[in-house]
């Protein structure tokens, strides 16, 4: 009987010493409900210490080899323990689970985590529904006008007027693409976003970018809770407006950047950069080569420069040549003496320097890059010399100089805002001041993965800086709503550049998807004569502003000049209209 007593009170003491422990486990983590509608708050709380976290999980997920889609530290970064939290808004991120950071419809788990590892100290399932209201698609716009102002045949320079179908439930955004009478053209993408302002939006077209020669109209749906309307407003092209025929390139030339590569093969960054370089060998087979601008290995490690070797091995005997400049992750972790050294040793550029040029179809290709460790380009006075004397080496104005360097100037390019946070180039006014002299410098900077989407992804050249473009990247891209969100975006981007006696045609191509981005196709003018008249351009530390078209008046001189020579001049002048001068995101790791 004592025995049974015992055991009966050992077993009682065991029970109540379980149940505070349970109690207390249930409490860590709750939710204010299990089931959701799409577009709710989910509201947690949490209570922990120290790095205690807690992680959004679908509820396939294993916690141990899936990443979280969204995470918040319990007790860090203003959160405060027992606190209630939107865990849509959770600071934290994982780049590759951006399609469920709005939290779609679907089964989900919300961990809470013990000091930065993966003990779990409590969870909750909940349920995410559909919102019936939300998969209802928004009506069509009611109209839409284009007017022109492109002054050569080709031009897109103008405005995008589109009136909404009810000033009650206005839309969100409208997506706008060229096409012709069978629909949207299926390799072009969309235009860059475009915001609804109210009942009447107007969206102006990228200064200097092409309207596809097999476009005859534009196409303008609305778009409310991610749906797009079912038809859309069609506006007419003015006709003639895209009649042009370039010929035939004297050469073509691919320009990436910041490609990131992993250790492993089947990381998402080196699986992009495999198909940016089938995509560059099915559609230009005799390209004189590929430069990438920056951040070829993500840590500058050996085994991710042996992966990006690999790559090229991959591809094939037919893919071009390969030619890189350095960048601060090709840098990282230092020393910088051992990371420069790998570099070299596994991009092949044939000399034992950070900066080098050379010589392709009679076409200059200068290479500058940072001499020390850190975000910012460190450009020494001796590579700032050699640079100028490079810039002067048979020279010719009417032939272009093609240079890359990772990092950016500050306000110029989509990135480089001062706002943006990603300029970086220590000498950046010593730069600047040699590159005001050399017109016909196409200069290109990465760095900042800003998507060519963006505004001022091409900077015009002015009468203080020649013509400059920002590279986006090859790895993953970044916008301005990414600097609040944190969130980095799932795509792969970069340039192809046709080359004509006159004139580069530069077409921004989407890798993923395999179309021409529609607001990045871009035509830069080659600076002809000494005669021409500069333009006028903005400081290059003013802050960004909207697109204009102050290239305009640089399109309409040319031709009224060749237009009033015509009448003076006897019979016999060939024509010259043809050939006129047409300028016409755990966190980010950038």
């Amino acid at each position: 009987m004592k025995k049974f007593i015992s055991i009966l009170c050992i077993t009682a003491m065991l029970f109540t010493t379980m149940i505070p422990t349970f109690v207390s486990a249930a409490e860590l983590l709750k939710t204010d409900k299990t089931t959701y509608t799409e577009g709710e708050e989910i509201l947690v709380t949490a209570t922990g210490s120290g790095n205690d976290w807690v992680g959004l999980y679908l509820a396939t997920d294993t916690p141990e080899s899936d990443q979280s889609i969204r995470w918040y530290y319990v007790a860090r970064d203003g959160n405060v323990s027992g606190g209630t939290k939107d865990m849509r808004q959770a600071e934290r991120t994982n780049s590759n689970r951006s399609a469920y950071f709005s939290v779609p419809a679907g089964e989900y788990i919300i961990y809470l985590f013990e000091n930065d590892g993966y003990t779990v100290l409590d969870s909750v399932s909940i349920t995410v529904n559909e919102d019936p209201a939300a998969n209802i698609p928004p009506d069509a716009p009611t109209s839409a006008e284009y007017e022109r102002t492109g002054a050569f045949v080709g031009a897109a320079d103008g405005k995008l007027s589109i009136t909404a179908a009810n000033e009650e439930a206005l839309p969100d955004s409208y997506k706008a693409y060229w096409a012709d009478k069978n629909g949207a053209l299926a390799d072009y993408t969309a235009f860059a976003p475009i915001k609804c302002t109210g009942k009447v939006t107007e969206y102006e077209m990228v200064t200097s970018t092409l309207i596809p020669i097999t476009a005859d109209r534009i196409l303008v749906y609305a778009v409310r809770n991610g749906k797009m309307s079912e038809s859309a407003a069609t506006v007419m092209l003015p006709e003639g407006c895209n009649d042009y025929d370039f010929g035939s390139p004297l050469y073509e030339m691919q320009v990436l950047s910041d490609i990131h590569l992993n250790a492993s093969q089947t990381h998402i960054h080196n699986m992009h950069f495999a198909t940016a370089l089938e995509d560059i060998k099915k559609l230009s087979p005799n390209s004189i080569g590929i430069f990438i601008n920056g951040d070829i290995a993500d840590s500058g490690s050996v085994s991710e420069y042996r992966c990006f070797r690999q790559l090229l091995s991959n591809a094939g005997s037919s893919l071009p040549s390969v030619y890189c400049a350095i960048g601060n992750h090709d840098l990282a972790n230092g020393p910088y003496d051992t990371h420069l050294k790998n570099f070299l040793q596994y991009t092949e550029p044939g000399v034992d320097s950070v900066y080098y040029d050379l010589w392709l179809n009679g076409v200059h290709f200068i290479f500058l890059g940072s001499e020390s460790f850190g975000l910012q380009a460190d450009l020494s006075t001796t590579q700032l010399n050699w640079f100028k004397e490079k810039l002067n080496e048979d020279r010719d104005e009417n032939r272009p100089i093609y240079v890359f360097l990772h990092q950016g100037i500050i306000d110029t390019v989509a990135g480089t805002f001062a706002y943006q946070e990603w300029h970086g180039i220590k000498q950046s006014r010593a730069f600047a001041k040699i590159l005001k002299d050399y017109p016909e410098v196409v200069l290109f900077t990465g760095h900042s993965h800003w998507e060519m989407d963006s505004l001022h992804t091409m900077k015009p050249r002015d009468d203080k800086l020649p013509t400059i473009f920002n590279t986006a990247a090859g790895a993953y891209l970044w916008n301005d709503d990414s600097i609040e969100t944190n969130q980095g975006i799932e795509g792969s981007q970069g340039y192809y550049i046709y080359a004509y006696k006159d004139k580069l045609i530069v077409r921004g191509r989407d890798y993923v998807t395999g179309q021409w981005i529609a607001s990045a196709q871009f035509i830069v003018d080659f600076p002809q004569s000494e005669e021409e008249e500069p333009i006028i351009g903005d400081d290059i530390v003013t802050p960004e502003a909207p697109p204009s078209n102050k290239f305009v008046s640089s399109y309409i001189k040319p031709v009224i000049g060749i237009g009033i020579g015509a009448l003076v001049i006897a019979a016999g002048v060939s024509i010259a209209l043809a050939v006129t001068k047409k300028r016409k995101s755990k966190s980010k790791n950038i």
